[in-house]
Parts: C-alpha cells; structure tokens; sequence
C-alpha cells in the first residue's frame, strides 16, 4: 500500500509527498505531521511490520501540546518512532531558551520513557551514527540536533534577522559568529578531501547535482496547475473502493440503539482486519463510557480494541497516519465535547490530506453528542462540557461527511457505510437514544452485510401542510410535534 498514490488524478508527483520513498508531505500546523508518523507507526505494529520512523521537528514545535501528546502515545505503545528535535537556536523570532527550562532539549526523553541523546546537528558522520543508533533499538528515542539557523525563518525575514542598514536585526552576533564557523558543509568538505574520499572535481559534481535537483523541484512547483471548478467534484472526496452491500440480509435481532453501533462494529472487525478501534477506555476491563465497546477486547484482542492515553488531539491524529496507511480506524470520543481538543488533526489533516496530494483517509470518528433526551434527570443531562450538540462546527469543512443516525436499524447501516468509506466520516451519535435511556425504541436490525448508503434522506411521515427537516434525537421530537 506503501506505493499507492490513491488516486486517478495524475497528479504530479513530488519526493515531497511520496510514500514509495517513505515521505509524507509537510504540513504547516506542525505536530499534525507528528501525530500522523505516530499512527503510520500504530499500523506497522498491528500489521507486524520491522519499520523505523522518523519525525523531525525544530525546538520551537516541541512546546506544542499535541508535539508531546504525539510522544507519549507513542512511548506508552513502544512504536519504533525517532524523534529528532532540530536545535537551530529560533523558532521564527524566539529563542531557544525561551522555549525551555532545560538546558537540553533530549532530556526530556527521560520524562516520556526513551533514551533520549543530545549530538552536534553540523557533523554528517554523527549524525548518521546516532540514527543508526536510534533504529537500532526498535523503539521510541529522542534526538537532539544542535545546529544554526544561518537565514531567517524565510526569505522574508533575512533582513530582520541579520539587520540592515535601516534595522537592527534580532540575531546575536557572538551566536551567528560561532555558526558561521561551523558550517556543515565547508566542514564536511574539508573532511573528505582530506580522508581522500572525495577530490574537488568530485565535490563540484555534488554541488552540481544538487543544484540541478533544486531546480528540478522549483521547476515541478511551478509548473502544477492551479485548482478549477471541476475539482470541488473529484478532489474533495475518495472514490469508494469496496463494494456496497448487497440487499438487506433476512435475520434479524431486536436491539437498541447502542446495541447496534456495537452490531456494526463486530461484524466489520470480523470482516475487515484492518479495521479497529482506539480511545479512552474503549478496551481492558471497562469497555467505554457507555458500554459500546464492551467486549470488543476480549474478541480482538487489546491492539485492535486499544485503550489510549487521555489525549484527544493524538487519538485523532494516530487515526489519521494509521487511516493513511492503509487501515481503518473508528476512533471514539468519549464525549463530542471533547473532540474540540483534536480539531487540528481532523480539520487540518484529515479533512485536507486528499485534496492536498490524493492519499484517502478512511476514518470514522465517533461522536456521542448531546444530553439524556427523554429525561427530567438533571444528573443525566451531562452540563455543558459533556452533553453539546457540535455538528454545526463541521459543516464549513469540505472533505468529511457527517452523519447522524435515528433508529437502530440506521445506526447499524450507516456505521457500516461509513467503515467501508474512503473518506473521513463523523460519526454523530445521539447518546439520549441509547438503550439506558430509550429502551423503549429497540426494533429489528438486521444481521449480516447490512448498510443504509450515506447522503441519502428518509420520509419518517408524509403529510401537506409543513417540512420538518431533522435528524438524531429530534426526529422523535418533530414525530411527536406532527
């Protein structure tokens, strides 16, 4: 799956997006692209997979939230993760040391349960034994890569950053000074000329080389066609690759509404090994907030049914890299309220990595939203930290489909189209419906290879005179009304 593309679009292709070479594209919101290595790696662990994975960030970016999530989820799961922090001295215009107490960066490894080592980033040859090092270990390590931003944080910033007659700059003469004197690649020259590696006819060659690779690249970038209309279409959503199910098996069983999110899910774990499970308390001995996963571990094991750390963002995200790779994750928020906390790697990534270079994510987040509906019980109601309605917050976001099931039976069929879709789908659930509330609303579902396709309405009531258009807990509410 490595080297698929996901695509019909003939795109052009770019060692900058390119998962045959094992790279991902940047991402400019920074850990998202952490997170995602995490998830890559989460895969290769569930598919018994020997992989190393490499994740480099600069000083600055380890101050982030989800950076550390991103750790210790994958330091909690042993995953064969590098993580190299680039010590260049500036994030942008801030310094290092105000980014830390410590006076290195790597000791912070010690923190998250890896080895963590601190190496000069200016010398090739060190560099490269720390990573065969950090490979070599088949597990979470830390890399601290101390070397000198020589321009600005861009090309626009050079100015403000070395001074020019008409502004001081920000940069400290003495740091720039001992920069200048370690430059790596004078260094290094210097280094094989003198071991007889390279001569200077040789080391022109390199040079040569790599400015005509640049310009290569520069020449890619520029040539690529803007987007037109015809792609809101074609770019925006992964075509379906398996194929929609057949019409509705006869068998059925009298559940609940909760009963048939679980139906959905264990007869699709069954079905499909790549598909599994993550979030808080969604496996071991408790089996999720609400009992939806209650056994789910036990049937497949606790890598397919996985109990991660509390940390949404890195939930999200490790569903995000495993979905890329190949799997299909149903990632469960405890509440909807909480997925405000992962709205970077489910905004920024999810709903954009097809439309940025053509790779599906298939992922179902699973949200139970909204309060105890049907009951007076104040204590059921949930507050306003854990009984939200939060659909309006994905409706401006192209590239997810959102979908909120009413009864059982939809329950059950739409979970199933939305594991088999290539696309990143939230998954609303009214939590007001399910069985420890509404046990009056069980009917029968049917059993098997059952799906209710996505997009598509139904007519609970005709009638003349109004339309109600609705969905979830309040389609009994607009019944009820009628």
């Amino acid at each position: 799956e490595d080297g698929e593309e996901g695509d019909d679009l003939q795109r052009p292709r770019s060692p900058h997006r390119d998962l045959s070479k094992g790279v991902l594209p940047p991402a400019a919101p920074l850990a998202i692209a952490t997170q995602t290595l995490v998830g890559l790696a989460y895969a290769a662990k569930l598919r018994k997979e020997e992989r190393v994975f490499l994740s480099i960030m600069g000083e600055g970016g380890t101050s982030m939230g989800e950076w550390h999530e991103a750790v210790n989820f994958a330091a909690v799961q042993r995953l064969p993760v590098i993580f190299v922090i680039e010590n260049n001295q500036w994030a942008l215009g801030t310094h290092w040391r105000e980014q830390t107490a410590a006076p290195r960066f790597a000791l912070k490894a010690a923190g998250y349960g890896m080895p963590g080592i601190t190496i000069d980033g200016n010398d090739p040859d060190e560099v490269a034994a720390a990573a065969a090092w950090a490979a070599e270990r088949k597990g979470p390590t830390m890399i601290e890569l101390v070397t000198y931003r020589r321009g600005g944080h861009a090309h626009h910033d050079d100015d403000r950053y070395h001074g020019s007659p008409a502004l001081k700059g920000y940069e400290f003469s003495e740091e720039r000074a001992r920069g200048e004197a370690a430059d790596p690649i004078a260094l290094y020259e210097k280094r094989l000329k003198a071991e007889g590696v390279l001569d200077a006819k040789a080391i022109r060659s390199v040079r040569d080389d790599a400015t005509r690779r640049a310009a290569e690249a520069e020449r890619v970038a520029e040539s690529a066609p803007w987007p037109g209309p015809e792609d809101v279409e074609n770019r925006c959503f992964a075509p379906r690759i398996d194929p929609v199910a057949a019409p509705p098996p006869r068998e059925t069983k009298k559940m609940s509404y909760d009963e048939a999110v679980r139906q959905a899910l264990v007869e699709e774990m069954d079905r499909d090994p790549r598909v599994f499970v993550l979030g808080e308390d969604v496996g071991g001995r408790y089996g999720g907030a609400f009992g939806v996963t209650r056994g789910l571990s036990k049937k497949f094991g606790d890598a397919r049914c996985l109990n991660t750390p509390l940390a949404e963002s890195a939930i999200v995200g490790c569903g995000v890299g495993a979905a890329i790779a190949g799997m299909r994750p149903v990632v469960e928020m405890q509440f909807a309220d909480f997925l405000a906390c992962g709205f970077n790697a489910l905004v920024n990534n999810a709903a954009k990595t097809y439309w940025r270079w053509g790779r599906p994510v298939p992922m179902v987040v699973r949200l139970p939203y909204g309060g105890a509906t049907g009951t007076g019980e104040k204590l059921l109601g949930g507050g306003p930290f854990h009984s939200q309605c939060p659909e309006a917050w994905f409706l401006r976001v192209p590239g997810w489909k959102i979908v909120v099931p009413s009864t059982p039976s939809d329950a059950k069929g739409l979970l199933t189209a939305a594991m088999r879709d290539n696309n990143p789908v939230i998954f609303l659930e009214a939590k007001g419906l399910y069985g420890l509330f509404r046990p009056d609303l069980k009917e029968e579902v049917p059993l098997g290879d059952y799906e209710v396709p996505i997009g598509k309405g139904i007519i609970r009531r005709p009638g003349r005179d109004v339309s109600i258009l609705t969905y979830g807990a309040m389609v009994y509410t607009a019944l009820e009304a009628a």
